[in-house]
């Protein structure tokens, strides 16, 4: 352990470009990075005096990377880190324990927008999701799709958002009733207010789970379901839980650490967008 070089290593996800860079105060050595994306290595940056390096992840849609650090001092003994993250492409900690704490096995969720977080919370329980982009389609086969293509709708004066996904092709294949409805889409480029025209046909779930609520938009999303359906708001610092019965402290206690520990994970740069004063 005394011969290992010490050092602090950090990678920031920024507009599909990855920013790896470590910090050491020792001379004479060298860097080299290991670039993982959604479990397959994409790059090996071999060793250089060179200490950041970017990777352009281009078209891919990036649900978590890994990436792998090395020093070499100048005797040739290498130390290593490893930082693995989700991207906001994917459901937090918080969203999936507080799924696995609201749902059995015979439990049925509807999902707005899918990705690989689906395919984990396949796991707890049957679900269904709502996708318009054809490259996110029958990706896992625990998991049934509905393809519902943006279209245009007449934009609600709060939100200014003029595409939501075609109601009629998933009004034809929705269930009876759900035990959550999860709203995790479509991205936030097109907006999500588009569901506040179907709420009374969407009143199929004792429980609704908002991603995204720390963009004002999405938390009025929120304050607007809860209110129209009657529901009690949980808010947490990246999602809220909207119920139509109390949900139980220690349960609530569960979510909050599972909550806590994915925002201190987070980068500065993320955080800063959305908490400035943080």
């Amino acid at each position: 352990m005394g011969d290992e070089v010490h050092f602090n290593s950090s990678c920031n996800y920024s507009q599909n470009v990855l920013y790896c860079n470590i910090d050491s105060d020792i001379e004479e050595v060298e860097f080299a990075f290991y670039v993982e994306i959604n479990g397959v290595i994409r790059k090996k940056f071999w060793y250089s005096k060179q200490n950041s390096v970017e990777y352009d992840c281009e078209l891919e849609i990036v649900n978590n990377f890994k990436i792998t650090f090395f020093v070499r001092d100048n005797n040739g003994r290498v130390t290593t880190s490893v930082l693995f993250k989700n991207t906001n492409w994917a459901i937090c900690d918080g969203i999936t324990e507080s799924i696995s704490l609201l749902v059995n096995d015979s439990s049925q969720i509807l999902e707005f927008g899918s990705g690989s977080g689906s395919e984990v919370l396949a796991k707890h329980c049957s679900i269904q999701c709502v996708e318009h982009d054809s490259r996110f389609m029958d990706l896992f086969p625990s998991v049934s799709y509905i393809h519902a293509p943006l279209c245009e709708i007449e934009p609600l004066s709060e939100f200014d958002e003029s595409k939501w996904y075609d109601f009629s092709k998933i009004e034809k294949q929705l269930k009876k009733n759900y035990d959550i409805i999860l709203v995790d889409g479509p991205p936030a480029e097109y907006g999500r207010s588009g569901i506040l025209r179907h709420l009374e046909k969407l009143d199929l779930a004792s429980t609704w789970i908002i991603d995204d609520v720390l963009r004002t938009k999405d938390q009025l999303i929120a304050n607007y379901i809860s209110l129209h359906l009657k529901m009690i708001q949980y808010r947490f610092w990246n999602f809220s839980i909207l119920s139509k019965t109390p949900i139980s402290r220690s349960i609530l206690e569960k979510i909050h650490t599972a909550s806590q520990k994915t925002f201190s994970n987070e980068s500065k740069e993320y955080l800063l967008q959305y908490y400035p004063s943080c």
